[in-house]
């Protein structure tokens, strides 16, 4: 949800939205809304007032009406703080710094050790874009030094018990302090970015990003992304060749184990048809052995002995021989009647 405001600025109308805030919530941070309301004040525009004999810019919103439209966008637990200002008749009502000050150290909590720590440890995931990882690296950074560095407000008041300015504690805060605090800290941020962002790369990455001649954060960015930019064309290069690759080599095995197969057919230890089944050598049915061939096993008990039902019958005498010769060929036990019964027709054949 958001609340509409109305702001002037050159001459136009418009409304601002500015989004509720709710601790309870996960829709809006603290530090992200108290963004919105400084934007917000300054898309209502500035005006040109005169101050001891000299013109200067102000916003429309003075600090009591920017106060005012912040509180009128609290909910819950902040709402009963806000309660909490107007009952006690706070400064902060009537001071757009101070209201800040109070509010952040309200609602934003100060980062614990390990916090601190998980924020300097960046490393770049493998879903992760290089310009993703360096906004992350940024984020990081910057409320990292938000809760270190020690921010200064100009102020005319000696209090000795204030640590800032660092180099005179406790003195008046001049513009100069403010401006020179304020350049320290850009510059520091810009150091721990570069070297945050430059040792964090994927390895891939950052061995040619290392060997490149990038001095500024802007080159080292522009690098990155460059080789991230080839190391994905080249990915899609090697799975084109990968995928032609296996194309060969499944036409290879099924030439192979084509090649066996007939290797094995001709060997006839154990034939099989194109259908994956058993061929009897004798009567070239599928589905058993030529040891265990029914119609095989019908013609010796009628007296016919052949190698297979194509070929020619051979002399009588000759079938304990064939019979042998055939059941060796498949490794199957002899069927001792059916000897017995050939012997005696033998003799009886030569008896004659």
């Amino acid at each position: 949800m958001a609340s509409d405001v109305e702001g002037k600025n050159m001459g136009l109308t418009s409304k601002i939205q500015i989004p509720y805030f709710d601790p309870a919530s996960n829709k809006i941070g603290p530090e992200a809304w108290i963004a919105y309301v400084d934007l917000a004040r300054e898309s209502a525009g500035t005006r040109t007032v005169t101050e001891n004999e000299r013109q200067v810019q102000t916003f429309n919103w003075t600090d009591a009406q920017t106060c005012t439209n912040a509180m009128l966008l609290l909910q819950g637990t902040a709402n009963k703080w806000g309660v909490h200002l107007l009952k006690s008749k706070s400064e902060g009502l009537q001071d757009w710094s101070k209201f800040k000050k109070l509010f952040k150290a309200r609602f934003i909590q100060s980062l614990t050790l390990n916090e601190k720590m998980n924020l300097r440890d960046l490393r770049m995931t493998a879903i992760e874009s290089c310009h993703d990882f360096y906004d992350r690296c940024s984020n990081n950074i910057d409320l990292f030094y938000k809760n270190e560095w020690q921010n200064i407000d100009k102020t005319d008041e000696v209090d000795a018990n204030r640590a800032t300015p660092w180099e005179q504690p406790g003195v008046a805060i001049t513009d100069q302090m403010v401006t020179r605090s304020e350049t320290f800290l850009k510059k520091t941020k810009e150091i721990e970015l570069k070297l945050a962002f430059a040792s964090g790369l994927r390895e891939a990455i950052k061995k040619q990003v290392l060997f490149q001649e990038t001095d500024s954060l802007s080159e080292i960015l522009r690098t990155a992304q460059r080789v991230e930019s080839g190391l994905k064309e080249l990915k899609k290069s090697e799975i084109a060749i990968l995928d032609i690759e296996d194309e060969d080599d499944n036409s290879a095995d099924v030439g192979a184990i084509n090649f066996k197969g007939k290797q094995k057919f001709q060997g006839g230890a154990k034939p099989k048809n194109q259908g994956g089944q058993l061929k009897c050598y004798y009567c070239n049915k599928t589905g058993h052995f030529k040891s265990n061939c029914i119609t095989m096993k019908n013609d010796r008990k009628k007296g016919i002995f052949k190698s297979n039902i194509n070929a020619s019958q051979k002399p009588r005498f000759m079938n304990p021989v064939d019979a042998d010769e055939s059941d060796s060929d498949d490794g199957a036990t002899p069927d001792v009647g059916n000897c017995q019964t050939d012997i005696a027709n033998l003799l009886n054949f030569h008896s004659v």
